[in-house]
């Protein structure tokens, strides 16, 4: 029988490697063991959802081992007590679950941006979502617009877990987690799960999410601005003025006051009528161009709630574009 080579019995005996006892051996392989273990548990769930079809689909936890990693289980046996108390106390809320048909998931992280790709003739916009991997990849997601507008409306129906905050009464509060559930195709078995991962352990994952919902809306606003023509009369600031010969009127005989800031508008005004005149476009258009208006929305000043109710009326759009 061959046995295995040792090149140390070669050296001085002073340099020989000296072996631990194997008491020592066996523990330091049992909290190898442990490790791994940990490192496999959903220490943080951020989502719980039903895959397949009606009632005997599988009961799928989404969420983060210690270390952050992105992970996905049907086992509870994987979930850490802190996530066993978490899926304890949501299931007796009451909230329900989401149910998707597809019987593959794939997980990561949010990387922090979102980019429009604008497609011509009539083809369908993406919003191409960078992520990182399970495995500590980069990659890239291409989402439809509708597809994502989905996924985005779909969200508020997100997970909540106990928090460290207490109201004046006592009460303890609830966290809300976002997770993004979008099909990889339009046909296809596979869900992805884009997670956003927390500023910190005892932290909720809102504000990774509204940059999300900030770069991904403003994209698909900036590629649609004739399609989402009726979202920027309703939501950018709007300027009433008499017309050109009543702004002309104002400005040279009825100067309200005579502040430097009421001028400048009465100009703006005035260079607004003149536009729309001379060159036939439209309010919105002589708006921005006179510098009444900044021509985009300002979507980072609006709550998650908000934003999300925007994607609603953006997919009502889409829908019958």
């Amino acid at each position: 029988m061959n046995k295995e080579f040792d090149s140390n019995k070669f050296l001085p005996p002073d340099m020989r490697p000296k072996k631990a006892p194997a008491e020592k051996q066996e523990k330091i392989v049992v909290e190898k063991k442990e490790d791994k273990e940990i490192l496999n548990r959903i220490d943080r769930i951020c989502a719980v959802i039903r895959m397949g079809q009606g009632r005997t689909g599988s009961i799928v936890f989404v969420g983060w081992n210690i270390s952050g990693v992105p992970m996905s289980t049907t086992d509870k046996a994987m979930l850490s007590k802190n996530a066993l108390l978490s899926y304890s106390s949501y299931a007796r809320s009451g909230l329900g679950v989401l149910s998707f048909p597809q019987t593959n998931i794939e997980i990561s992280n949010y990387a922090g941006s979102s980019k429009g790709i604008d497609y011509e003739n009539g083809a369908e916009d993406l919003v191409s979502i960078e992520t990182i991997d399970q495995r500590g990849n980069n990659q890239s997601i291409p989402v439809a617009e509708k597809a994502l507008l989905e996924a985005i409306v779909r969200s508020e129906h997100c997970w909540q877990d106990l928090s460290q905050r207490y109201d004046t009464q006592g009460v303890q509060k609830a966290d809300r987690f976002y997770t993004l559930f979008v099909p990889k195709s339009e046909n296809s078995i596979t869900l992805q799960a884009i997670l956003f991962p927390l500023a910190s352990y005892d932290s909720p994952n809102q504000i990774l999410f509204k940059m999300f919902l900030v770069s991904s809306l403003s994209a698909c606003l900036a590629m649609g601005k004739k399609k989402y023509k009726e979202i920027f009369e309703e939501v950018l600031p709007k300027e009433n003025n008499g017309g050109l010969f009543v702004g002309l009127y104002t400005i040279l005989f009825e100067a309200r006051d005579g502040s430097r800031e009421s001028l400048e508008r009465e100009g703006k005004l005035v260079k607004k009528a003149l536009i729309k005149k001379l060159f036939q476009v439209t309010d919105e258009e002589a708006e921005v161009i006179a510098g009444l208006r900044s021509g985009k929305i300002e979507l980072e000043e609006m709550k998650i709630e908000d934003l999300i109710d925007l994607a609603k009326k953006m997919l009502a759009i889409c829908k019958s574009y």
